[in-house]
């Protein structure tokens, strides 16, 4: 499935406790294949981003607009 780098941002990045944050930006290779997101962490470590290397454990839900 296809899917806009644009329609992804903002997603919610699910823990095994509960929110950690949202999507905010995403990191490519010199070939242009996805390799991170950029997750601002909210609440969790506020004013904070951190980078999620993929393939990862991270899994995208389908139309619920949330990593897991």
């Amino acid at each position: 499935m296809l899917k806009s780098v644009k329609e992804c941002l903002d997603y919610t990045l699910l823990a095994t406790d509960g929110e950690i944050g949202e999507v905010s930006d995403f990191l490519l290779d010199d070939e242009l294949k996805l390799r991170y997101l950029v997750i601002g962490t909210g609440r969790w470590l506020p004013g904070k981003t951190v980078m999620l290397p993929l393939p990862g454990s991270a899994r995208w839900i389908p139309r619920s607009r949330r990593w897991s």
